[in-house]
């Protein structure tokens, strides 16, 4: 399963034109569309003032457009926030179709068939991968090969530690907390909104809670989004909750993404999981 393809969902797809339209963009999101080169995806954060979560976008660079993808969740709040810091500027801004296409990763990629094509490079799943449009694709490549299930995708993410939108990523989430920064924010770039308080955070050090991954410590015993996380010694105080949660095929055993303070996400740490039905021990992974 480490090797294979899998089919994207619809996304959202927002092409940017003019002739500010890199200069503007560069104010808006966390990364430095500067560094943008054709045939590779650049992960960036869009922000609100106060340095929460509008949007985690994919940008890619055309010969004479910016590509932004998000997921199709945000068709209406992605481009009202990106008209909403439009002056006079010379950007036009369009919604357009996502077409068909599939992510390939790890030693699928070299393929001889796929050699020959080109693709976007977007690490997807944290692992090298490329993006490849259907209508690019022999037919004999999609019948050799079996594509993955939505739910081994999703085995595949929360093994990987992939923040989703509406799971793990939501407009109340400041990047760092998800550990975003890693490859979404660029420190050393000029102003973006929210810049202040994302420049705020680093400079004290951390935010007060963070995402993990987690395992139930018993084979069997199920982990589902929205268990409260304490302590064992203190089962009143609450210190997170899981956002993501899935069963392994091969072992049985439940994995999941959650938010714990910060004083707690250690891995190894030994956490209860409980939703005032039933509960289990988790460990924290990382």
């Amino acid at each position: 399963m480490s090797d294979s393809f899998f089919y994207l969902p619809e996304r959202l797809v927002v092409r940017v034109t003019g002739n500010d339209r890199l200069r503007y963009l560069n104010g808006q999101v966390t990364n430095d569309l500067k560094r943008l080169v054709p045939g590779e995806a650049m992960q960036a954060c869009l922000l609100t003032p106060k340095g929460k979560l509008s949007a985690v976008l994919w940008v890619t660079l055309q010969e004479d457009a910016i590509l932004l993808e998000a997921p199709s969740e945000l068709a209406e709040e992605l481009p009202a926030r990106l008209e909403r810091y439009l002056v006079a500027d010379d950007v036009m801004l369009e919604v357009i179709s996502s077409e068909p296409t599939v992510h390939v990763f790890g030693e699928l990629l070299n393929n001889p068939i796929l050699e020959k094509i080109s693709g976007i490079l977007i690490p997807r799943l944290g692992l090298p991968g490329k993006d490849f449009k259907i209508s690019e694709l022999p037919d004999s490549f999609l019948k050799q090969h079996q594509a993955l299930s939505e739910d081994e995708v999703e085995i595949l993410r929360i093994e990987q530690r992939i923040p989703k939108w509406g799971a793990e990523l939501t407009s109340d989430r400041l990047p760092p907390e998800a550990h975003l920064e890693r490859q979404a924010i660029d420190y050393n770039k000029g102003c973006y909104v929210g810049q202040e308080v994302i420049s705020r955070l680093r400079s004290v050090g951390h935010v007060n809670r963070l995402l993990v991954s987690l395992i139930a410590a018993e084979v069997g015993e199920a982990l589902i989004p929205g268990m409260k996380l304490f302590l064992e010694e203190e089962p009143q105080k609450n210190i997170g909750f899981i956002t993501s949660a899935v069963q392994e095929s091969k072992s049985q055993n439940f994995i999941a993404l959650g938010y714990v303070i910060r004083d707690y996400a250690i891995s190894g740490k030994e956490l209860i999981a409980g939703d005032g039905a039933m509960s289990c021990d988790v460990i924290v992974k990382s």
